[in-house]
């Protein structure tokens, strides 16, 4: 006998509460796929179903490189706060159909339902629960990556509702990265990724929009349109700073405060845009032919010596080290 299923935690809505059984968890892992101990052994101190109750729940799992997109369907269950620290990892979830509560340390409870979109920087602080069958999608990467393309999350938790134009596409491109019916090939998968944070990076921007609308040229709307042209422009190996501003018509000076505060500034934005084309041509295979010094100056930089550079500097190995390898993931930014 489960020596916690003797456990009840009533709560204020009445319901009684008890630990899932540990074959259960068990279950629950092997479909998150990598976890490591301390992760299980919280996760089986902190999820809790109804008395009485089974928990039932379906993980669909993609990995790309250092974004993991998750489909879940859960029936009703609680995880309290407590969980291993996830701190540095930033969560957007999409509820799909059902309804997710969140209750914060410091902060009102939430209610999400289907159509609803957030974000957490860290589970391991917040409650969460879900009524009955309740289907949701989840982004999952490494807080840095946002960092490094000059998106900070304003808060630990935040409900994303300003503009929704990213909304759709976002949730429909994740949700076809789930699909286990797809097959990529090496490059689909870099391809996948840079486009799930390139909609990821659009949807923080224009949640941020908000709070900077009312400005002539606020700092998140210049931030925005200096990573667009950033984007554009960056295999030009003239493209610096300086040029940078002058193409957008502002300052330098007016330039490089748009993304104080950002976790990045403009000269790393552009060596983060030349570092994601070099790892595209680096896994081609129809790119196979290119030297180190045409994979440089396809990707926009000057030099074969500033590409070996930035790559070791970003991602602790050379770009040769990387093309040799026996997998073509992308490392992470950041």
């Amino acid at each position: 006998m489960d020596p916690m299923s003797s456990v009840r935690d009533r709560a204020p809505d009445g319901i009684a509460w008890v630990p899932v059984p540990l074959a259960t968890i068990s279950q629950v892992v092997e479909q998150l796929g990598p976890v490591d101990g301390e992760h299980a052994r919280s996760l089986r101190m902190s999820v809790r179903v109804p008395v009485a109750r089974a928990l039932r729940i379906a993980i669909r799992r993609r990995q790309l490189g250092g974004i993991t997109a998750l489909l879940t369907t859960a029936s009703e269950l609680r995880v309290e706060p407590g969980i291993a620290p996830t701190a540095g990892t930033l969560y957007v979830g999409f509820v799909l159909s059902g309804s997710i509560t969140l209750v914060p340390p410091d902060g009102p409870t939430v209610v999400l339902g289907a159509g609803d979109v957030w974000a957490v920087c860290d589970w391991s602080r917040v409650e969460i629960q879900c009524a009955d069958t309740t289907r949701a999608l989840h982004i999952v990467l490494p807080e840095s990556r946002m960092l490094a393309r000059g998106v900070r999350p304003t808060a630990r938790l935040m409900v994303l509702d300003g503009f929704r134009s990213l909304r759709t596409p976002l949730r429909n491109f994740a949700l076809s990265v789930a699909d286990p019916g797809w097959v990529p090939t090496v490059v689909g998968e870099l391809v996948a990724e840079r486009t799930l944070e390139d909609l990821l990076v659009g949807l923080f921007l224009e949640h941020q929009l908000v709070s900077d609308a009312g400005r002539p040229e606020g700092r998140v709307a210049l931030r925005a349109r200096a990573l667009a042209e950033t984007g554009r422009s960056h295999t030009n190996t003239a493209l610096n700073p300086a040029l940078l501003a002058e193409r957008l018509s502002v300052s330098l000076r007016h330039l490089q405060r748009a993304f104080e505060g950002s976790g990045t500034t403009v000269a790393q934005a552009i060596s983060a845009a030349r570092l994601r084309t070099a790892t595209m041509l680096l896994a081609a295979t129809d790119t196979s032919r290119y030297t180190m010094a045409e994979i440089a100056h396809r990707s926009g930089f000057a030099s074969t010596f500033e590409l070996r550079s930035a790559f070791r500097t970003e991602f602790g190995m050379l770009p040769s080290d990387y093309r040799a390898g026996p997998v073509k993931a992308a490392p992470e930014e950041g």
